[in-house]
């Protein structure tokens, strides 16, 4: 049985959040949900995130490996996300036992850590992939699938 047949019949998701990251802040919309929430750089950095000089990290930094990746920031993006969207549902009526979230980004590489993050010897990696773990496991009728939105594959 192929994994996408699991969930034919399974009703639609309850919110499709989507979140981007550059290097230029994070931020999330929903339709859904009326939030729409921004990061810029400078929040970035005053939150102690290194970032990039310019638009994108020039040869020197990427050899200093002194600021963050984008596949980290999106997965910050994709946990912030969920966190927002977590939060929002908690305040709402529920209307049934379950909510189903299917998380939208264009960055594959964020989108596998949010099952496979325990794997990854990058220490900030797994820490954020432990916060998501916490919070997922204190909603426990919630169901997150997560859906790649680029044309192609980003690889970390």
């Amino acid at each position: 049985m192929d994994s996408s047949d699991w969930f034919a019949d399974s009703p639609s998701p309850t919110m499709t959040p989507f979140s981007e990251a550059s290097y230029d802040g994070l931020g999330r919309w929903a339709l859904e949900h009326p939030c729409i929430w921004r990061l810029s750089k400078q929040d970035m950095e005053s939150c102690g995130f290194i970032m990039p000089q310019g638009k994108e990290p020039t040869e020197q930094e990427k050899e200093d490996k002194q600021f963050n990746h984008i596949n980290v920031l999106e997965f910050l993006a994709v946990i912030l996300n969920i966190w927002v969207a977590v939060r929002y549902l908690m305040l709402q009526p529920i209307r049934n036992a379950h909510i189903i979230m299917n998380v939208l980004a264009d960055n594959t590489s964020a989108l596998s850590w949010m099952q496979h993050a325990a794997r990854t010897k990058r220490p900030a990696v797994r820490n954020l992939a432990r916060f998501l773990q916490a919070l997922l496991t204190h909603c426990p009728y919630l169901f997150v699938s997560r859906e790649s939105t680029s044309p192609e594959k980003k690889t970390s």
